[in-house]
């Protein structure tokens, strides 16, 4: 995300999950919902990339607002038919997929200069990335601190009932922002630094080409006088 964008992704991916997060108990059911929100995003914003010629930011969100209901919709009743519990679980919340799909298509929709399938995918699939693990990260702590179980298996220990309550979870995914953006500060940092280095190092190529050549030149023009 370019440094002018006024929006942080990662709070922004933060903000889309605390939307969901009181649905989600289990490490399971936080890999469905992520599968079906990348689906839903993902599909939403390939087609919204492929009008952005005809459309402005408003039109875009509006049409993909409309393509991710579609889908959702879809999903529900896909689901139906498999005979797995905490799959007919999920579905029965599914809607709720909607709001962290449409907050999460803020920044390639309206933050994004160059709006091409390429860009959008780009910076889609980062986001994507974040929201899987932040959203798997955060099935997982519930399940095994919440409920002391990992994958519907009793691990031996009582759960704590604050990693339970709305106010423990809204906690757990605001600290997985909070590391979440700090690393991120640290490989921005980094990469600053990285392209800080190569341009000193392209002026100092640059230099001795200079050099060379006015070398070149003078011993051109010094044969020349002889």
């Amino acid at each position: 995300m370019e440094k002018n964008n006024p929006i942080n992704s990662v709070y922004l991916i933060a903000l889309a999950l605390a939307s969901m997060i009181l649905f989600v108990n289990s490490l399971m059911e936080a890999v469905i919902f992520a599968v079906c929100i990348v689906a839903t995003f993902l599909i939403g914003i390939s087609i919204v990339s492929m009008i952005e010629k005809i459309a402005d930011k408003h039109i875009r969100f509006l049409i993909y607002a409309l393509v991710c209901a579609g889908i959702i919709t879809a999903l529900k009743v896909s689901a139906g038919y498999i005979d797995v519990k905490v799959v007919l679980d999920v579905a029965e919340k599914i809607e709720i997929a909607i709001v962290p799909c449409m907050l999460l298509a803020i920044v390639p929709i309206y933050f994004e200069e160059t709006f091409s399938v390429k860009q959008y995918f780009g910076t889609s699939f980062l986001i994507c990335l974040g929201m899987v693990l932040m959203l798997g990260l955060y099935g997982l702590v519930t399940e095994v601190a919440g409920f002391g179980t990992l994958l519907g298996k009793d691990l031996g220990f009582d759960g704590i009932e604050f990693f339970v309550m709305p106010y423990g979870k809204f906690l757990v995914i605001a600290i997985f922002a909070i590391l979440f953006n700090i690393v991120r500060r640290a490989v921005i940092k980094r990469n600053k630094r990285f392209r800080t280095l190569v341009e000193q190092y392209k002026v100092q190529i640059r230099e001795i080409q200079d050099t060379a050549v006015r070398a070149e030149k003078a011993q051109k023009n010094e044969g020349g006088d002889k």
